[in-house]
Formats: C-alpha cells, structure tokens, sequence
C-alpha cells in the first residue's frame, strides 16, 4: 500500500514496495524510506556526502563538540542555501521569469533534503559525545555513518530495481567508494 504523500505516479515509479520485500531487504527499505524525500532524492545524498567531507575535514582539528556541531551545521545550511540559489538563479536565466518569494520558498522546501542527509550523522555524532566519547571518536562515528547511509541508499535503488547477489554488492560498492573518498579527505587533512 503507497503512503499518503504518494501520488500515481510517484507509486508507479517505485519498482518494489515494502509488501513484496522480506528480512534484511525490507529493513533497509524502511530506513532509507525515512531519509528520502520523493522529491528531492539526490539532494539526501549531496548531504550525506557533504555533511561526511565537512566532519572529516574538521574533526581532527576541533577540540569541542559544540564548534564541530555548530561549523558542520553552518556549512551545511550554506551548502543548501548555495544549491537552492543555484538551482532558482539557473531556472530564471533558463526561463526568463522574475524572482519570487514563492519561487524561493518552493526551492528552499525542496532543497531540505540536503538537511535531511546531513541530520543523522550530526545526530550520531552528539549522542557519540553525549556517551562519553572524545571528539574525535564521536567524528569518527559521524563520519562512518554517513558512509553508511551512502552504501545502504545504493542497496536501496538496487532493491527498487530488483537487483540481487552480485549486482547488488557491486551497487553497494558504489557508495563504498564514496565513502572511501570521505575517509581520505580525513587522511589528507590529518597529514
């Protein structure tokens, strides 16, 4: 059964429903259902990747948790700002229509998601914290679940499209490699 913020079309453009799914499957359907938005998915994952490359980059320089929140979630609010800007600015110069307030409001709304991708590991990373984790291991947490999130949204559209064994792990591996690139972005800046 489609949720209620599912139209006809948006049901139809989903290959797999959670109904068809079983065990591990459906769980990481169910997860990744909760981070993205059917109107902006790839926006949840430029904040995951962000918001991954952000923590990488100041969590062996910062001494607090406070600053390491606080600048993450500064630079992730100009990077969705930046991304809306840039997508109203391109549509105006596409089209040729005038600046609107409901023109920004609607991009700005849709751009969310790049929020959205970001919240868990800054979430993940206060509740490191808040367990008595030093700085730097709590982004370390934050960053290995940003990887996370990447490797199970790619298991995610895998499963939409069916795919199973192999082609499902080499879809995996995607993201894993994007996780990759955060982890040596914590390496070139650590050196």
């Amino acid at each position: 059964m489609a949720s209620k913020s599912e139209t006809g079309g948006e049901t139809a453009r989903r290959a797999v429903r959670t109904e068809e799914l079983h065990g591990w499957k459906k769980a990481v359907t169910r997860v990744v259902a909760l981070l993205e938005p059917d109107e902006s998915p790839a926006a949840v994952v430029y904040g995951t990747i962000t918001v991954g490359a952000v923590i990488a980059a100041e969590g062996t320089h910062v001494n607090d948790i406070v600053t390491l929140e606080l600048s993450s979630a500064a630079v992730l609010v100009l990077y969705w700002l930046a991304h809306s800007y840039s997508d109203l600015l391109g549509a105006r110069l596409a089209d040729g229509t005038q600046w609107s307030m409901r023109g920004a409001g609607k991009v700005l709304g849709n751009e969310t998601a790049i929020l959205r991708g970001a919240a868990l590991p800054l979430l993940v990373i206060l509740v490191a914290w808040l367990l008595g984790s030093g700085v730097p291991n709590a982004a370390t947490a934050g960053i290995y679940t940003s990887i996370a999130m990447l490797i199970l949204l790619e298991i995610f559209a895998g499963i939409r499209i069916k795919l199973t064994g192999w082609a499902l792990a080499g879809q995996a591996m995607v993201g894993a490699l994007f996780g990759c690139g955060i982890l040596l972005v914590r390496v070139f800046v650590a050196i």
